[in-house]
Parts: structure tokens; C-alpha cells; sequence
């Protein structure tokens, strides 16, 4: 009972703070996060997913539906979403929770989830209309109710987890090989074929099928497969082309294609190349690049990882890129330097408990969640990097420096 109650005054403090940040925040939306933004009205008013040259699959649909559902219910505004992204990032807190505990145990699961809610660029990503804030708890919902099936063997669970998985995927299209992770976890643990194959069934099912009304509308629509999106072609392309840094490089299509992209329409300008062909296009030039100069290719794999993981602070950067007020200059600097040294400090606790196989030996469940980290940070490596990205895996990770925090702790009181 202690430790529920100690976890419920967590998430209250996480929501409280979560508030207080979205209500302070003076950012609007930018780019990508305008576009979410632009999309859930849409919907909203009846205009289906579409741009302004007409529907669209370019964006992943996940975020915006689930913002067009608080905006038909409390109507539109910034205001709403932000709220919507409080709900989000605080079931974060929850989530990291009950994944810890059930992968760990209940006494680490407490510390996690303080992590977490502590954690300044989950704080200030929570103002920012990312998808990122719907992504990362959908993840530890699936990774929770896998866990759970597997150790109560029901098939419900991991329907469920695939439920849970199929949204997550159509908000962040990443997610769309995450069985893989699943089935080499099972082979690791050396389970049975037919069970293998039994679980992974229910999780196929829980997953196309709420995948398949997506995939059908884009056939209708564009007449083609599309499992979630046309911009695969996109950030293949940004991550190989003469000009990849390992990190978001702008005007690729001026770059690969020569044209230049119509960002509120989702096409090429003075082109008549359809939403699929100019991904398709993209995908073929970042290929080609690979090809030609596969040692350059294989070489941009180590920025795009120090990209990924160098620092957590772009959230104060998307809180002030596009002010609606003007707030303290001191207030961000401080932020930022805050978030990083944050960020670096549990970094390196997690770093501590992955190179000591021993301590992860004692949670067999671990090896999972290594898994699912190792499976977002090899996507990146091969698109391209960003500490934007790292977020659904961070409550992951985060998890791990909570082991030696409680063998210290453990420590100390037996030494008083």
C-alpha cells in the first residue's frame, strides 16, 4: 500500500508540473508540430486527412486523430492540445511504472517512474505538439501488456499489445517491424515454436487489424500499398545524400530532385508527381547514394548516433523557436543547461547498469527493453538523428539508472 500511494503522489507531482509548463509555455507551432496541429482541424471540421492540394498520407495519422478527438469534444484551440499532451505525458510516468515493475521490481519501479517525472525534456516536450507525446506511452502500454502475457501465457495481452502497438506505429511509422523485436526476444528465451508462433499470432491480429483500416483508405485513395506513410522516401533520403550531416537537413528535394516541396500541400512545386511517386523517387536517389558510396553511408551511421543521444534540450528550443510572448531569456538558458546535465547524469547510471551483464541477468525481462532500445537507435542510425527522436525510449532507458540508485540505496541502510 505504501508504494501505491508513494507512486500515486509521483504522478501527481508529474501532472502538476506537466501543467505548469504547458500553461507557461509561450511556444506556438512550427513545422512538423503545426502541421499535426493543421491536420487535427481539419478532421475536425470535416475536411478529412488532407492538405491543401487534397488527402494526404505524408504525415503518420496517429497524432492528429487522437487531437481531432479532443477538439470535437472541448473544441479547437493550442490550449486543448497542450492539454491532451498533459494526459499524455503523465500516463508516460504511469507506464514507466508498470513496465519497471513487472521487468525489475516494484521498489525500482517507484524510482523510475520518479525519473521520469522529474525529466526535464519530457517536461518541456509536453507544450509541444509532437508525436513523440502520443508515441511514448502507446510504447510502454505495449511493452507492458507483452510482458504481462508473457508470464500469465494469455494471448489477450498480446492482441492488446498489438492494439496498442498498431497506434503507436500509426504515430510513429517506425514502430512498423517492432514483431521482429518480439520474435527474437522469444527465440533468445529459447520458448517453443508453437508458442512462439501462438503469441505472435494474437499480437499480428491486434495489430493489422487496426492497421487495416489506415492501409485501406490509402489504397482507395492513392491506388497504392502504404502501410502508414509516404515519407519513408523523405528521411532515407535526408540520412543519404552528398549533403547528410547525420542529422534533419532541410530542402532535400531541392537537393535529390532539384524541385522544390510544397510543405502546406504535400507535393513538389511545378510538378506533377503524385504523394507516393515523389517518395518512391527520394527512396530510389537515397539508394542509389548507398550504393555508390556504401563506405560514406556506413560512416554517417556514428553522427546520426551522437545526434540521437548527445543531448535532450531541442524541448527548449521548441518552446521559444516561435515565441507567442516574450518570457526571460535567463529562464531558458537555465532550462537548457539544466535538461542537459540532467539528462547526462542518469545517462551515465544507465550506462553503469548495461556494461555489467550481471546486474541485468537478475531481470530476465531486460533483455527485452534492451531490445526495443537497440531497435530504435539502429533506425536511427540508418535515417537520421535528433534527440526529438530519442523520447519514446528514454522512460526505457531511464529504467536502467534506477538500478544502481537502489543498490546504493540498499547500501546505506544496511550500513545505518
Amino acid at each position: 500500500m505504501k508504494s501505491h500511494k508513494a507512486v500515486l503522489i509521483v504522478i501527481g507531482i508529474a501532472f502538476i508540473i506537466r501543467l505548469s509548463i504547458a500553461l507557461y509555455s509561450p511556444g506556438n507551432p512550427h513545422e512538423d508540430f503545426a502541421s499535426y496541429y493543421n491536420l487535427a482541424v481539419n478532421l475536425t471540421e470535416g475536411s478529412g486527412f488532407s492538405g491543401t492540394s487534397g488527402p494526404t498520407a505524408f504525415r503518420a495519422p496517429g497524432y492528429p486523430l487522437f487531437l481531432s478527438l479532443f477538439f470535437y469534444i472541448f473544441g479547437t484551440s493550442l490550449f486543448v492540445a497542450r492539454m491532451a499532451n498533459v494526459l499524455l505525458s503523465t500516463i508516460v510516468v504511469l507506464g514507466t511504472y508498470l513496465v519497471s515493475r513487472e521487468a525489475f521490481s516494484e521498489n525500482i519501479a517507484l524510482i523510475s517512474a520518479t525519473i521520469v517525472a522529474f525529466t526535464p525534456s519530457l517536461i518541456l516536450y509536453t507544450p509541444i505538439l509532437a508525436s513523440e507525446n502520443l508515441a511514448t506511452p502507446l510504447l510502454l502500454i505495449s511493452i507492458w501488456l507483452i510482458i504481462l502475457g508473457w508470464e500469465r501465457t494469455k494471448l489477450s495481452y498480446f492482441f492488446l499489445a498489438g492494439v496498442s502497438m498498431s497506434i503507436a506505429t500509426l504515430t510513429r511509422p517506425g514502430f512498423l517491424m517492432f514483431p521482429c523485436v518480439i520474435a527474437i526476444y522469444m527465440a533468445f528465451r529459447k520458448l517453443q515454436l508453437a508458442l512462439i508462433f501462438r503469441y505472435l499470432s494474437a499480437f499480428a491480429i491486434g495489430l493489422l487489424l487496426t492497421l487495416s483500416p489506415w492501409v485501406i483508405r490509402n489504397y482507395l485513395v492513392f491506388g497504392q500499398f502504404i502501410p502508414v506513410a509516404t515519407n519513408g522516401g523523405f528521411n532515407l533520403a535526408i540520412g543519404f545524400n552528398q549533403y547528410s550531416t547525420g542529422e534533419y537537413i532541410g530542402n532535400v528535394t531541392e537537393t535529390v530532385l532539384g524541385k522544390e516541396y510544397d510543405w502546406a500541400a504535400y507535393r513538389l512545386k511545378d510538378s506533377n508527381l503524385t504523394e507516393p511517386d515523389i517518395d518512391q523517387a527520394l527512396k530510389t536517389a537515397a539508394l542509389e547514394f548507398i550504393k555508390e558510396n556504401p563506405v560514406r553511408a556506413i560512416t554517417l551511421s556514428l553522427p546520426k548516433l551522437l545526434y540521437f543521444y548527445g543531448d535532450d534540450v531541442s524541448g527548449v528550443y521548441h518552446n521559444i523557436a516561435f515565441p507567442s510572448r516574450p518570457t526571460p531569456n535567463w529562464l531558458w538558458k537555465t532550462s537548457r543547461w539544466i535538461a542537459q546535465l540532467y539528462y547526462l547524469i542518469v545517462l551515465v547510471l544507465a550506462s553503469s547498469t548495461l556494461f555489467l551483464y550481471k546486474r541485468i541477468n537478475l531481470y530476465p525481462h531486460a533483455v527485452f527493453i534492451l531490445a526495443v532500445i537497440a531497435y530504435w537507435t539502429f533506425l536511427h542510425m540508418v535515417f537520421f538523428g535528433g534527440d526529438r527522436f530519442h523520447l519514446p525510449i528514454l522512460p526505457l532507458l531511464f529504467s536502467f539508472s534506477s538500478i544502481p540508485i537502489w543498490e546504493l540505496t540498499t547500501r546505506w541502510r544496511k550500513r545505518s
